[in-house]
C-alpha cells in the first residue's frame, strides 16, 4: 500500500514504551481504580429513606404526607409509594392508576400549579409491586414539603391490598461532602495535567501535532468542565440552572470522547481531513446522540422545576421514540467505530509506530470499557440494584460512595493516561528537523530506538538508514536529508 499520505507528527512517549512499560501502565491504572473503590467502600450510602407506613383508606384513599427537614446538602428529594398485596406468587397484573396531588412548600405555596391529576402505572407480581414515583424535586428550595395524595382506581383491589407505604428518599449529606471533595480533587488534578500537557506540546508547531495530541488539547479542558467548577454553586442557590450546567459539561465531555475515538481511528491513515467528508459524518452521529441526551435531560429538569409530579416515562410525549432513537444511534456509533478501527489496522499494521498508536488506543479504550462493565455488573448483582436509566431518578442509581467513585473516577484516569502517553518524547526533534515524508517522520536515525519491529518493519528501517532510501525517494532527497 502507499504510505506517503500519512502525516508527520511529533514523537510521543508512546513510541518509547516497551511491553514491560505497557504491563506496568495497565496494572497501575487498574490498581489505582481498585484502590479508590476499596477505600470508598466504607463510605456512606447515597440515599436516606424515611418510610411512612399506612393502611389503605377504603373511603377516601387520601393521604397527607410531610417530608423530613431538608437542606441544600440533601440535593434532591423523591417520594415513592409501595403497595403490599396479598396475592399468590404466580399472580401478575399491571394497571393504570390515577393520582390527584396537592404539593406545597414550607410556607404553604402550591408547587404543582400546572395541574393536579396525574397517571401512573402499577405493576405487581405476587405480593411485590414496583415502586411508584409520586413526585421528584430536582433541587431543594425549601426546608420541608407537604404532599396530599388521592388515589383512584383501587376499588377492585381493596381485598388484596394489605397496606401502603410512602418513602421520602433524599441524598445523604455525608455523601455530599465526599462528592464535593472528590470533584474538587479531580478538578485540581485535571487542571495540573492540562497545564503540563500544554506546556510540553506548545514547543512544536500545531501542524506537526498528531491527531491524538490535537484532540487531547481539546479534551483536557473539557475534562476540567466535566469535573464542574460550578458544582458548589448548587449549594448556595436553589435553582435549576446549575443542574443544566452540570449536565451540559458532562454530556459535552462524553461527546468529545466519542468524536476523539472516531477521528483517531480514521485520521491516523489520512493526511487531508476535509470538514465535509471527514468530520461531518462523525459530527452527525455524535451530535445527534448529544442532542438527544442533553435535550431530554434539560427538558425534564425544567419540567420538574415547574411541577415536581412530572414523570418523564409517562408524561414525555415521545419517550418511546426517544429511547429507540438513542439505541439506534448507539448501535450505529459502535459499528462505525469498529469499522474504522478494523480498516485502520489493516492499512497501518505494517507501518512502524502507527500500529502501536492504533493498538494502544483500541486496547486501552477496550480495557477501560471492560472495567466499566465489570463495575456495572458488580453493582447490579452484588447490591441487587436496578440498571442505570435516563430519568429524573438517575441520581439514586448509585448505592454508596464507592459506587459513585468507580464511575466518576474511571473517566478521569482514562484521560490522564492518554495525556501521559501522548506527551512529546524527551528526544523529540524540533520543527526544523521534521521530515515531510510522513511515514518515516516518527523514526529516529538510530535503529536502537525501534522498539516494535517485524520483518517488514526491519526492511523499511534498513531502507531508511541505507542508501536504498535515496534511490527509492530520489525525487525527495532534499526533504529526506
Amino acid at each position: 500500500m502507499k504510505t506517503d499520505y500519512i502525516e508527520a507528527c511529533v514523537q510521543m512517549k508512546l513510541y518509547k514504551l516497551t511491553k514491560r512499560h505497557f504491563v506496568l501502565l495497565y496494572s497501575s491504572f487498574l490498581c489505582v481504580f481498585l484502590a479508590i473503590v476499596a477505600f470508598e467502600l466504607a463510605g456512606p450510602h447515597i440515599a436516606l429513606d424515611q418510610e411512612i407506613l399506612s393502611h389503605i383508606d377504603a373511603s377516601l384513599e387520601r393521604y397527607h404526607l410531610r417530608s423530613p427537614y431538608l437542606s441544600l446538602f440533601n440535593q434532591q428529594l423523591t417520594l415513592y409509594c409501595k403497595f403490599h398485596l396479598n396475592l399468590r406468587e404466580s399472580e401478575r397484573f399491571s394497571k393504570p392508576v390515577e393520582l390527584s396531588l396537592y404539593i406545597t412548600d414550607f410556607e404553604g405555596k402550591q408547587l404543582n400549579t400546572h395541574g393536579n391529576n396525574y397517571s401512573r402505572m402499577l405493576s405487581c407480581a405476587g405480593d411485590h409491586c414496583n415502586d411508584m414515583i409520586i413526585a421528584h424535586w430536582a433541587y431543594i428550595a425549601t426546608q420541608r414539603y407537604s404532599v396530599n395524595v388521592l388515589f383512584s382506581g383501587f376499588h377492585d383491589l381493596y381485598n388484596q391490598i394489605s397496606n401502603v407505604s410512602f418513602v421520602f428518599r433524599t441524598i445523604n449529606p455525608e455523601f455530599t461532602q465526599i462528592e464535593i471533595w472528590a470533584r474538587f480533587s479531580f478538578l485540581i488534578l485535571s487542571f495540573i495535567v492540562t497545564c503540563f500537557f500544554s506546556s510540553s506540546i506548545k514547543r512544536f508547531s500545531f501542524k506537526y501535532w498528531s491527531i491524538e495530541q490535537r484532540w487531547m488539547a481539546i479534551i483536557l479542558p473539557s475534562l476540567i468542565l466535566y469535573n464542574d467548577p460550578l458544582f458548589p454553586v448548587k449549594y448556595v442557590i436553589s435553582s435549576w440552572w446549575p443542574l443544566i450546567a452540570d449536565c451540559l459539561f458532562q454530556t459535552l465531555f462524553y461527546a468529545l470522547i466519542m468524536m476523539f475515538l472516531l477521528s483517531a481511528f480514521h485520521g491516523m491513515r489520512l493526511k487531508e481531513r476535509l470538514l465535509c467528508c471527514f468530520y461531518f459524518p462523525k459530527f452527525l452521529i455524535v451530535g445527534a446522540l448529544w442532542l438527544l441526551v442533553f435535550g431530554f435531560s434539560t427538558y425534564t429538569t425544567v419540567q420538574l422545576s415547574r411541577d415536581p409530579a412530572y414523570y418523564a416515562i409517562l408524561d414525555f410525549p415521545f419517550y418511546t421514540e426517544w429511547r429507540i432513537a438513542l439505541a439506534v444511534l448507539c448501535i450505529i456509533f459502535i459499528l462505525y467505530g469498529l469499522f474504522l478501527a478494523t480498516r485502520a489496522y489493516s492499512e497501518l499494521r505494517v507501518i512502524p509506530y502507527f500500529d502501536t498508536r492504533l493498538g494502544f488506543l483500541f486496547c486501552f479504550t477496550s480495557f477501560t470499557f471492560i472495567c466499566f462493565l465489570a463495575a456495572l455488573l458488580f453493582r447490579c448483582e452484588i447490591f441487587q440494584l436496578q440498571p442505570l436509566k435516563f430519568s429524573e431518578d438517575f441520581s439514586f442509581s448509585f448505592s454508596n460512595s464507592s459506587d459513585f467513585m468507580s464511575f466518576y473516577g474511571l473517566f478521569n484516569f482514562y484521560i490522564y493516561v492518554l495525556a501521559y502517553v501522548y506527551l512529546p518524547a524527551k528526544n523529540a526533534v524540533q520543527d526544523s528537523y521534521f521530515r515531510e515524508n510522513a511515514p518515516f517522520s516518527a523514526l529516529d536515525d538510530s535503529e536502537e530506538d525501534i522498539v516494535y519491529g517485524t520483518s517488514e518493519r526491519t526492511f523499511l528501517t534498513h531502507h531508511i538508514n541505507g542508501r536504498k532510501v535515496q534511490e527509492v525517494f530520489s525525487s525527495d532527497d532534499d526533504k529526506i536529508a
